[in-house]
């Protein structure tokens, strides 16, 4: 995670990929994700090293805590 900003209701994280798993992702991406857990949002922090699960529509990627937290428990 080499960014992280709100827009409105929305929480941004600028990530650079190191490899994807699945799919052709370019080399940096942004991913969006609701402001508040409480609305399934993932707290993005820079310099986090993170799996990210996200879907793509409309030209932009988002994730919520049901696609995340699976990919990076602890332990």
């Amino acid at each position: 995670v080499t960014q992280v900003y709100r827009d409105g209701q929305r929480l941004y994280a600028n990530l650079t990929v190191i490899r994807p798993l699945k799919g052709q992702v370019r080399t940096s991406v942004e991913v969006s994700t609701a402001l508040q857990s409480a609305a399934c949002g993932y707290q993005f922090r820079p310099g986090q090293v993170l799996i990210v699960g996200a879907t793509f529509r409309d030209r932009q990627y988002r994730t919520n805590l049901c696609l995340m937290l699976p990919l990076n428990r602890p332990g």
